[in-house]
């Protein structure tokens, strides 16, 4: 490849996410990518696990990618306190190093936390000046967006860490770096709190959008519990739904492995056990459901885009959520309702039991999958490429 050609090339680097985490998002984020930039190479620096999902992903999504180039590497091991500062200053020395030689002055950052932006901020600081920098904003900036206690401090030290991300963030602010949001909520959320003096802007959390046919039979409702739910609210459902009621015909299957395992609870399906779902499985539990099922407190997501609602989006499957400003936001988006909120958990349980009895209200569900299809379609990075080759500082 000729110097000319290397310059209009595009870099991309995971520094942080191995095997299947964050393969949906990356995958989907590649995809537009290669989508808004396709007179562009990009080159797509990796775990080499976490490159085999992102290709496992695109092929059962029946997608091409021609102008990417995955080249894999050895990511530095997350420590969450400062020593991690050292290790990415040599990895991302090494890897810049690299760019430079392939006449790339472009990067983008796939994730980021404390040591790995401290790192580049010093390097671009030092001896990278004119090279330009792009990062995704993931969950760390639930700890940028708070001020932890002292108790939490001194039974946790890599708390302090974690929320010095903020003061990193602001560290600096000359360098030619750009930060994204993945959702317009949270970037509604940063700009009321006054988090960030940096440059930001937003897009909806990336995703490869595929047609679903759905698993629903008239029989029997299958619901199904994804993301990170509070195990207090888990156990509150477990014990509302235990007692057995042969007039509702429907199964809870539960694809979360951060959730204990009631043996005892006759509707619950354990999926995923202690391991985590590969996305082949995923896509196979997601065929046979109907509805998902949310439990997440109140403020969670407020600063950070939740994956896991985001996958209900891409399967275009209606929620039952417990009050969730996050969710809230996205339930009311173009005036549709994509499920229903319940301010506790013995009304979600009396819903479902609901939905799985009466042929009419489960009738109103169906419609909330429709209403899904039409925000998924607003909504994809795909139909929006110029809002988003406006987010790539490149």
């Amino acid at each position: 490849m000729s110097q000319d050609i290397n310059c209009q090339a595009i870099a991309v680097c995971e520094p942080q996410c191995t095997g299947n985490s964050h393969e949906i998002c990356n995958s989907g984020f590649l995809y537009v990518l290669s989508k808004a930039m396709p007179d562009r190479r990009i080159v797509f620096f990796a775990n080499p696990e976490h490159i085999a999902a992102i290709k496992d992903c695109l092929a059962l999504a029946n997608l091409e990618t021609n102008n990417i180039d995955y080249l894999p590497i050895r990511i530095p091991k997350t420590r969450v306190n400062p020593i991690e500062v050292v290790t990415n200053l040599i990895f991302f020395y090494r890897l810049l190093t690299n760019l430079k030689t392939r006449g790339i002055n472009n990067l983008i950052l796939l994730s980021v936390h404390s040591g790995n932006l401290l790192a580049i901020k010093i390097l671009a600081s030092l001896r990278f000046k004119t090279y330009k920098f792009s990062f995704l904003l993931h969950g760390i900036m639930e700890f940028a967006s708070k001020r932890p206690s002292l108790y939490r401090c001194i039974r946790n030290p890599s708390i302090i860490w974690l929320h010095a991300f903020k003061y990193v963030l602001n560290f600096n602010k000359k360098l030619n770096m750009s930060y994204i949001s993945l959702s317009p909520f949270n970037y509604n959320n940063f700009i009321k709190a006054r988090i960030l003096n940096v440059p930001l802007c937003t897009i909806h959390h990336p995703l490869i959008f595929k047609s679903r046919p759905r698993g629903h039979n008239n029989s029997q409702v299958n619901f199904a519990i994804i993301g990170q739910s509070h195990s207090g609210n888990f156990l509150k459902l477990v014990n509302e739904l235990s007692e057995s009621d042969n007039a509702a015909c429907y199964n809870i299957f539960v694809l979360s492995n951060k959730l204990p395992i009631m043996r005892t609870a006759e509707r619950f399906k354990f999926l995923a056990n202690s391991k985590r779902l590969q996305r082949n499985e995923i896509d196979l539990y997601m065929k046979d459901v109907d509805i998902l099922i949310f439990l997440y407190e109140k403020s969670a997501y407020n600063y950070s885009a939740s994956g896991a609602f985001a996958e209900a989006i891409q399967y275009a499957k209606p929620i039952l959520f417990l009050e969730n400003d996050h969710l809230a936001y996205y339930n009311n988006l173009s005036n549709l309702s994509i499920g229903k909120s319940f301010t506790c958990i013995e009304d979600m349980a009396n819903e479902i039991r609901s939905i799985a009895t009466n042929m009419l209200i489960r009738k109103e569900w169906q419609q909330f999958a429709v209403n899904i299809a039409t925000i998924r379609d607003s909504i994809d990075p795909v139909s929006n490429i110029k809002d988003f080759q406006k987010c790539l500082n490149i």
